[in-house]
């Protein structure tokens, strides 16, 4: 396929997505670099059902060795293939790059080049195999999680989410659990998403409205702390309609200060 000579958007030629049953979790269009051994397992092990689960998709693989088991299953199961990966930044809505060859030198090429939407994930080392969950994230809520999952005690047609911190970093973790063909669970698959400046805009929006609903309520308290003086009559005696008038404003002041305390309310 020439890509050179035109504008076209691929469209990976992959079996449809099941609709994922937790319908809040974010899309993953995801291509993998590299098609060895490692590519050949994730293939594998991510079957339309459990990438349904995780609301993912397989859009592509990339590798240079059109032999490689990884490559040729991809073939066999109608993924899009290349031998570039430059040209997966053709792919509609792809949002995530694996690289799975260990090379920092492919890696620093697709950090150098990729779209600035599409995310980067790099397998930079071997790990000792079986390595503890521990030794890589040693997070109580996620290791507990995991566990309940190997045990069965949760449903095997869900994926479950929750948000860790890593550091300074907030991770989205969304784990399923892995079946053998008797549906019997033998292990767990985790998807971890950096959402840092997702909740970094949260908090920042959280801080404005805090900080307008405060510097309205302000005046407006003052306002109607006025307007109780002059109702007292210590301003001197007022006329019926002038009261009148007086109460209305009043009203409308405790109005907009129900109001901005429901802002108070959402934003903290």
């Amino acid at each position: 396929m020439n890509l050179k000579n035109t504008d076209s958007i691929i469209t990976p030629k992959t079996p449809p997505l099941l609709s994922s049953k937790n319908n809040a979790l974010p899309f993953l269009n995801v291509a993998l670099v590299g098609g060895g051994e490692v590519c050949y397992k994730v293939l594998k092990y991510f079957n339309n059902k459990r990438l349904s689960l995780l609301n993912m998709k397989i859009a592509g693989v990339a590798d240079v060795d059109k032999n490689s088991p990884g490559f040729v299953l991809a073939k066999e199961l109608n993924i899009f293939t290349a031998a570039d990966f430059k040209d997966f930044y053709r792919i509609n809505g792809l949002n995530l790059i694996v690289a799975l060859t260990g090379s920092d030198k492919i890696g620093k090429e697709i950090l150098r080049t990729k779209p600035e939407d599409v995310s980067l994930m790099e397998k930079s080392c071997t790990l000792e195999s079986p390595v503890s969950i521990s030794g890589i994230i040693n997070d109580e809520p996620l290791i507990n999680t995991l566990k309940q999952i190997q045990s069965g005690e949760h449903a095997e047609d869900k994926s479950i989410s929750q948000e860790i911190e890593v550091g300074k970093n907030v991770l989205r973790a969304i784990s399923a659990p892995v079946l053998d063909p008797d549906k019997s669970v033998v292990g767990t698959v985790t998807v971890l998403e950096n959402i840092t400046a997702f909740k970094q805009l949260d908090q920042m929006k959280t801080d404005f409205v805090n900080m307008v609903a405060h510097e309205l309520r302000s005046p407006l308290v003052s306002i109607r702390q006025l307007n109780n003086v002059l109702l007292d009559g210590l301003a001197g005696p007022l006329e019926e309609k002038q009261e009148d008038f007086i109460n209305r404003g009043v009203k409308k002041i405790d109005v907009l200060l129900e109001l901005i305390n429901d802002l108070l309310d959402v934003a903290g």
